[in-house]
């Protein structure tokens, strides 16, 4: 037996972006993951930009919104996006994901495509995007091992498109 990772993602409460080896492995958590319906519905809102493992690192570890019991809520200046040009985040977006963490899917949903909209990218534009890929990484009010003694849930949203650089 050879020694490697598991890729069955089913079950799993959370798997971090480091898990993930590249992009179809990560879709595949994303699409069977039974706590990452919040995050095929935002992909849903970016029908021709495809999902890209190394940019949604790059939304989670330099633009994304984590709480867990040991968040500290210190903000920091992201490090530089490699391999990619014409970063837009939708950090409004990532806090306002964390600021209604206990809201259904539903409303979340419909305060991001209201976010969107008012940071330029409504539906029209969205569905019409052209050379972007897509970032996003959702860790959505899911209990751990360890909120189970404290009663917190690990919430974590990043979500940003860029364009890769040739």
């Amino acid at each position: 037996m050879a020694k490697g990772r598991s890729k069955n993602y089913h079950g799993n409460v959370v798997v971090y972006l480091s898990d993930f080896d590249n992009t179809s492995d990560y879709l595949n958590y994303v699409k069977d993951n039974n706590h990452q319906k919040l995050a095929r519905e935002i992909i849903k809102l970016f029908p021709n930009t495809p999902v890209d493992y190394q940019l949604s690192y790059y939304a989670a570890e330099n633009y994304g919104i984590e709480r867990d019991p040991g968040w500290d809520g210190d903000d920091f200046d992201p490090d530089p996006v490699k391999g990619y040009t014409d970063i837009v985040s939708f950090k409004p977006i990532a806090n306002y994901l964390m600021n209604h963490r206990n809201e259904s899917n539903a409303k979340k949903l419909a305060g991001v495509k209201k976010l969107l909209a008012k940071s330029g990218y409504p539906a029209a534009k969205r569905d019409n995007l052209s050379g972007y890929h897509l970032g996003i990484y959702i860790v959505n009010n899911v209990k751990t091992s360890q909120s189970i003694t404290d009663h917190s849930k690990l919430n974590w949203y990043g979500l940003i498109i860029g364009k890769p650089s040739s």
